[in-house]
């Protein structure tokens, strides 16, 4: 049975990548992010990088992500492997942190409107105010990526800072394969499964997160690319993040400037 909106859904959680901008701004995004994975192995994986060659190592990274959720995985195992007595730990974090703000420096050279303010959900976020309590669960880094990417967007003032689970803060379990990164937000956000929206672009997230609770609203964002036939474990699909933020606005009974925003909305 699906999940309706209602008022007392007060508590959401956001996924960032894919939710508060759309892939589609970066062009070829798995081109775009193979040469930041190549850019990463020069720096941390150079001896790998020589072993392999620059297209196995985009490669690699792709396969991964594909599988695993983590694009990062895979050069984790195979540097660990070489090197057993290397912290597997310490170099996933290693990994993680550079592999982010190699991104966000090369994010904001090619492809610097990513992070561009959006007005129609920027104003939904400010009336719906105190009705919502917004936190945060994403696989990239927290302090290079996410918050630094809402920032820019001028949205991040509107997220409760004791509310943000990032990769390394969920343990460096992917959503796809684990409920434990949702799970720790949740419990920072001291919510109960029926009060909770959880926004993601990624079925396969929204999969899990009913295996987590099947009380939790489940929100699709599809960027106009729907799925034809909607899975069980979606409740709701809508094209952008304030498309869904404007029905929060209807069921909560907050009234828009104009009709025209509505039909900007759809």
């Amino acid at each position: 049975m699906r999940q309706i909106l209602t008022p007392a859904r007060r508590k959401v959680a956001h996924d960032y990548d894919g939710v508060h901008y759309d892939y589609a701004a970066m062009g070829d995004v798995y081109a775009f992010l193979g040469q930041v994975k190549l850019s990463l192995a020069e720096m941390l994986f150079p001896d790998l990088l020589a072993e392999l060659g620059a297209a196995k190592i985009i490669e690699i990274g792709k396969a991964s992500y594909h599988r695993t959720g983590d694009g990062l995985y895979d050069f984790v195992e195979m540097v660990h492997a070489r090197d057993p007595d290397r912290n597997r730990e310490e170099l996933q974090r290693e990994a993680h942190v550079l592999y982010n703000q190699i991104n966000m420096r090369r994010t904001l050279s090619d492809f610097p409107d990513v992070f561009s303010e959006c007005a129609a959900t920027n104003a939904s976020l400010a009336r719906i105010g105190g009705h919502l309590h917004h936190g945060l669960a994403t696989q990239s880094c927290l302090e290079n990526w996410a918050v630094p990417g809402l920032k820019r967007q001028n949205r991040f003032h509107h997220f409760d800072p004791d509310a943000l689970i990032g990769f390394a803060e969920g343990g460096f379990q992917t959503k796809s394969m684990s409920t434990e990164p949702l799970h720790r937000l949740l419990d920072k956000m001291k919510a109960q499964p029926e009060e909770v929206i959880f926004l993601e672009d990624s079925l396969e997230n929204l999969r899990m997160a009913k295996t987590l609770d099947a009380r939790i609203l489940t929100v699709h964002i599809c960027h106009g690319t729907p799925s034809a036939v909607l899975p069980d474990f979606v409740d709701i699909q809508v094209p952008k993040l304030h498309t869904f933020l404007h029905q929060v606005e209807s069921v909560c009974g907050i009234k828009t400037p104009d009709s025209r925003m509505t039909l900007e909305m759809r």
